[in-house]
C-alpha cells in the first residue's frame, strides 16, 4: 500500500507545477496569445484551487493560490507600467 503524501511533497509538487504553468504562459504570450486570455487562465486556475481547497483542505493549496495571485498581480502591474511608459 502506498504511503500518504506528505505536506512537503505536495508543496514541492505544487510549486513545480506552478513554475511550469508560468513558463508555459510566458511562452504563450511570446507566441501572441493576448494578455487578457493569459489572465483568464490564471484566474480560472485560482478558482479551481479555491474549489479544491474548499472540498479537500491541504496545506499546499493556500501557497498555490498565493503564488497564482502574485503571478496575476505582477502581470497587471507590468501592463500598467507599459501603458504609463507609452503615454510619456
Amino acid at each position: 500500500m502506498a504511503e500518504p503524501i506528505t505536506d512537503e511533497f505536495a508543496m514541492a509538487t505544487g510549486i513545480a507545477a506552478l513554475v511550469l504553468v508560468q513558463a508555459t504562459l510566458e511562452q504563450m504570450q511570446e507566441l501572441g496569445v493576448p494578455s487578457s486570455k493569459i489572465d483568464e487562465i490564471i484566474t480560472r486556475s485560482l478558482q479551481i484551487v479555491a474549489t479544491v481547497s474548499a472540498n479537500q483542505p491541504h496545506a499546499a493549496l493556500p501557497i498555490s493560490a498565493k503564488l497564482l495571485r502574485e503571478m496575476l498581480h505582477k502581470r497587471q502591474s507590468m501592463r500598467k507600467q507599459q501603458r504609463q511608459h507609452a503615454m510619456h
